[in-house]
């Protein structure tokens, strides 16, 4: 039997020491659609794009597809694959492009990556809530990494029953023990929606781990999800596609100038 955790919100914190901080959201929608919130990162000026990508080459350019934004944009995932970056009253939904149906998915949904955590805002709620309104989980790594990762994989319950079965037990969730594609040990949690939701039957295994600098500068945020079908993206010879962003940067109006921006004028 698979236990999940279920909500129309999920909170997403970091503890580090004796400081907890907030770090993304996670909402679900009643139509099944499934949305990825930065409400608490402090640096709004960044950059959105379509990213374009062939081979096995680890660059991805986010300017050529890309346009600047003034503010901290949301990521759609609707029921039919329709996948995009918006904010509502505030960001023309430009960046946008057709990935794969939700009913369809099995795999990568989603990678935050990010350095600084004094850029995001401080849980200063001590309580750890849990209602199937909004529930706020922790991750907590040892000791404190350069950069933090998290990785989100959905499948629909079948799928993952499956997995699991293979591994022997009977009872898992919601605090699941795995094994990545490179063959690393993983710890998470598994996320749903109400079960009245459209999408209840996806589940959301949701881990992170520690990683490198992601650079000389000291803050950093970068999203990347609206991925093709695997079998796409497993073809290196096929160009791929996906949805990205990073934030700050130092030189909007300059980007501005050269690529455009989202912002809805007021």
């Amino acid at each position: 039997m698979i236990q999940i955790l279920r909500a129309k919100k999920f909170i997403i914190d970091y503890k580090s020491g004796d400081e907890d901080y907030k770090i993304f959201q996670i909402i679900y929608a009643k139509d099944g659609s499934i949305f990825v919130s930065f409400p608490y990162y402090k640096k709004k000026e960044g950059i959105v794009s379509k990213v374009s990508h062939i081979g096995e080459s680890n660059t991805l350019e986010l300017v050529p597809g890309g346009k600047a934004t003034s503010y901290a944009v949301k990521y759609s995932h609707h029921w039919d694959g329709e996948a995009h970056f918006s904010q509502d009253g505030k960001v023309k939904t430009i960046i946008r492009k057709k990935s794969v149906p939700l009913e369809k998915y099995s795999g990568h949904f989603f990678t935050v990556q990010f350095q600084g955590l004094e850029d995001f805002d401080l849980n200063l709620n001590d309580k750890l809530e849990y209602s199937t309104a909004k529930t706020r989980i922790i991750y907590e790594l040892k000791p404190n990494p350069e950069a933090i990762k998290f990785i989100g994989m959905l499948y629909s319950i079948n799928e993952l029953d499956q997995r699991l079965m293979k591994k022997g037990g009977d009872n898992y969730g919601p605090i699941l023990e795995g094994i990545s594609g490179t063959g690393e040990k993983t710890k998470g949690f598994l996320l749903s929606g109400p079960i009245s939701y459209k999408s209840s039957n996806l589940v959301l295994y949701l881990y992170c781990k520690g990683i490198k600098s992601m650079g000389e500068k000291e803050d950093v945020l970068t999203f990347m999800g609206g991925f093709d079908t695997p079998n796409k993206v497993n073809d290196l010879s096929k160009i791929i596609t996906m949805l990205m962003f990073m934030y700050p940067v130092y030189n909007i109006n300059d980007l501005q100038k050269k690529i455009g921006s989202i912002d809805l004028k007021t």
